[in-house]
């Protein structure tokens, strides 16, 4: 097991770099004893001979999730949900050593309509970042969401070379009681319907999204909800919403490579699989494991050979593996990894290659490569 603990702020994010194996983008989260907030985005090289840094962190806002464009581009592009609320994009270099750049300045994400906050609202925050669409031929920007902390979905267009963001569409998602719940978590899913069922986006913003495509976010409220963002304003789907998790929603990823097949996971430890085209009201998920700590993020293993295959980070429980997932909801437990501190929380997961996964722990600000085989779980560890 290799592992680096010399970061001056606490890691959150673990995302790999597209097309290169074995980089990886990693993201910080710091609250300073003055209540400032802080954060940075850096690279690190990881390998089953090595994990080592790859020049300094772009120091920026604290940063609570990111992204790289899943869509072709001349170079990688990682958008990151910021304290602010607000969102950064970095490109990636890769003349010579490998490097990462501020593209543009930070954004700022419209305040709710009724805040009088000031612009830089220290107490709110963009909590996860989504790519949508590439650009359309009107060379709009690219498609993007991300979730606040207010309970609003912002959405609009991102400009590749950093210029002014565009907001199509911002509105109240996730509630309780009438209070606002943070949005934690969002995700394109393909809904499997056909292109005749698309609305033409008002304004032209961004290029419109794939037909059939809805957005699903994950709130604090312990919702799972469903948006057409074929219509302008986006409007709920039928069902509009699943209860099927029991506290607050934390991650949605749906399969690179089988589009109806999505996992979801919360702060009640439950893993989830779902079919987007057979929801109900009743929310019954195709498959459920309990992994014995909140899901805080989920990632596939299509990248390195197995598509099979699910990492997840959770908090105070380490971090998991289940393999064998199929279309029908089936899947195990394969390994459990505990090798970070247990007062600290597992928030990032990765995979490196076939049989190693990179993890970070927060409060112990550290980052661990470790075996999936070398780490089984005890017997009697299934879904449930």
């Amino acid at each position: 097991m290799l592992s680096l603990s010399d970061f001056v702020e606490c890691p959150d994010v673990l995302e790999p770099v597209p097309g290169h194996p074995g980089l990886l983008a990693m993201c910080t989260y710091q609250l300073h004893s003055n209540g400032r907030k802080t954060g940075s985005v850096s690279l690190l090289g990881a390998s089953q001979a090595s994990l080592r840094h790859l020049g300094p962190p772009v120091e920026t806002r604290a940063i609570f999730d990111g992204r790289w464009c899943s869509f072709d581009t001349e170079i990688p592009l990682f958008l990151a949900a910021t304290q602010g609320p607000g969102l950064t994009l970095h490109s990636l270099s890769d003349e010579g050593p490998p490097t990462l750049t501020l593209v543009g300045a930070p954004w700022q994400l419209p305040p709710p309509p009724d805040s009088a906050a000031p612009v830089d609202n220290s107490s709110s925050s963009a909590l996860c970042s989504v790519w949508l669409s590439a650009p359309g031929g009107g060379g709009e920007g690219f498609r993007c969401a991300s979730g606040l902390s207010d309970g609003r979905v912002w959405l609009g267009c991102v400009p590749g070379d950093g210029g002014s963001l565009k907001t199509e569409a911002c509105w109240e998602s996730h509630s309780l009681q009438g209070t606002p719940m943070e949005v934690w978590c969002a995700a394109a899913v393909d809904t499997g319907e056909g292109c005749a069922a698309a609305a033409a986006v008002a304004g032209g913003g961004g290029g419109s999204s794939a037909p059939g495509r809805a957005l699903w976010t994950g709130g604090d409220d312990g919702c799972l909800r469903f948006w057409d963002i074929r219509t302008a304003p986006p409007q709920p789907r039928s069902p509009p919403l699943s209860r099927a998790h029991t506290a607050g929603v934390t991650s949605i990823a749906p399969h690179p490579s089988f589009p109806f097949l999505v996992a979801t996971g919360g702060y009640d430890e439950r893993l989830l699989l779902w079919d987007p085209r057979k929801m109900s009201p009743a929310g019954t998920p195709l498959g459920e494991f309990n992994l014995g700590g909140g899901v805080w993020r989920l990632a596939w293993g299509d990248k390195v050979g197995r598509p099979d295959a699910l990492a997840a980070a959770c908090m105070y429980g380490g971090a998991r593996v289940i393999s064998a997932i199929s279309e029908s909801g089936g899947g195990r437990v394969t390994s459990e990894f505990h090798g970070h501190d247990s007062a600290s929380l597992t928030y990032g997961v990765s995979w490196v290659e076939d049989d190693l996964v990179a993890t970070c722990a927060f409060y112990s600000k550290e980052v661990k490569l470790w075996s999936p085989s070398s780490n089984a779980p005890p017997k009697g560890l299934l879904p449930m």
